[in-house]
């Protein structure tokens, strides 16, 4: 009965380790954001507060949707 539950459960069980090829993305990713932002701050901060801008209009539409449907 124990061994049915650790093999049930051993599929759970999630890898948390990448693949190398995800890191080695990952890391050129945040090399070129490091670059960006050192090479050209004024530009890099701009596109962040537009990206920014996107991500809170985003939610105020979500919850603005939520709103409208609990209220009728």
């Amino acid at each position: 009965m124990l061994d049915e539950a650790c093999a049930l459960a051993a599929p759970m069980q999630e890898d948390v380790s990448m693949p190398p090829i995800k890191k080695i993305v990952m890391w050129l990713v945040v090399i070129f954001l490091v670059y960006a932002i050192v090479t050209s701050p004024d530009d890099a901060a701009s596109i962040f507060g537009t990206a920014w801008d996107v991500i809170v209009s985003g939610v105020q539409n979500v919850a603005e949707f939520f709103d409208s449907l609990l209220r009728g």
